[in-house]
């Protein structure tokens, strides 16, 4: 377990948490100013439910809590000190998984059948990992009954909806002060695969050059190298929906997603913070601090071209 004092806002996370209607179902932390043209956005670190999810939910809780990204949001919740936000979704991954298309909808899991949106079976969702996913940790089933197209239209308003608008608007308000953005989503990866092979310290996704200005990618990589992470980059993960769309280069608009190896910070088993967990985040301050500063200088200081 973590030694030291853990932040009350982390104890409190550690518990199941309900959402109820009107709740907000994400966060922002804002600097006081922004001085950076980077945005950091963490959409799988979320640990809150809403009520009505346990009415179909028959999974184990700590199967639902393995499959978040869980506190990355405290690795990077220093953002706002070096002049950017940070978009943290507050619902859990398995509930709803904001690094997909709205319309990667599993029509097995939906009675009767939705006709908008139109559920798209791309290969994540015949893996069970949708938008709205079928499986938690380990491949086990998360729902006990169908989903009707009511409480898939509520959740993709609720949740789905609100976090890609508040992430847009982010992004628009920094392209448009700085004539740049950068948007770093933040992630966590498993240690291992399903089949055994381990996964190197730090994933750089970029979508292979398409979604994210090479300078920037380039930076990030020799930071954490330099500080003796092993770095790869697009493999086994290029860069989700979140990378994808909103990676626009020839926009001003660079996107790059950041895998962290769980190993480095996280008892993956029982989901709780390693001791290692407070070195990491001091070197993710350092390393970002410094590449905020980097990203500040070479913005072009003028409205990008919309």
């Amino acid at each position: 377990m973590m030694h030291g004092n853990i932040p009350n806002t982390i104890k409190e996370l550690n518990t199941r948490q309900i959402l109820d209607d009107g709740e907000d179902s994400f966060a922002i932390s804002h600097p006081q100013n922004q001085t950076s043209p980077i945005v950091f956005a963490s959409p799988h670190s979320g640990r809150a439910y809403p009520r009505i999810f346990f009415s179909a939910c028959i999974a184990d809780p700590m199967d639902l809590r393995r499959v978040e990204d869980a506190y990355v949001d405290y690795l990077f919740s220093d953002t706002p000190q070096w002049g950017s936000p940070l978009l943290r979704a507050l619902v859990g991954r398995a509930c709803l998984d904001l690094n997909r298309a709205a319309n990667e909808l599993d029509a097995h899991i939906i009675d009767p059948p939705i006709k908008s949106p139109r559920p798209n079976r791309t290969p994540r969702v015949q893996a069970g990992l949708g938008c709205i996913p079928r499986i938690a940790f380990s491949g086990t089933s998360i729902y006990g009954r169908k989903l009707t197209p009511a409480e898939v239209k509520k959740r993709l308003k609720t949740v789905y909806t609100p976090y890609h608008k508040a992430l847009n608007s982010l992004i628009d308000a920094t392209r448009k002060a700085f004539g740049v953005s950068f948007l770093v989503d933040c992630h966590s990866m498993p240690s291992q695969s399903e089949l055994g092979a381990t996964f190197p310290d730090i994933v750089l996704g970029d979508r292979f050059g398409a979604a994210c200005n090479s300078d920037f990618t380039d930076l990030i990589e020799r930071a954490f190298s330099t500080r003796g992470y092993s770095v790869v980059r697009n493999r086994p993960y290029a860069g989700g929906y979140i990378t994808q769309s909103q990676g626009r280069p020839e926009k001003q608009r660079h996107a790059i997603q950041i895998e962290i190896n769980r190993k480095l910070y996280l008892d993956e088993h029982n989901v709780i913070l390693s001791s290692n967990a407070a070195h990491l985040k001091k070197d993710i301050n350092e390393i970002f601090e410094n590449i905020s500063e980097w990203a500040t200088y070479n913005a072009p200081q003028k409205p990008a071209i919309a």
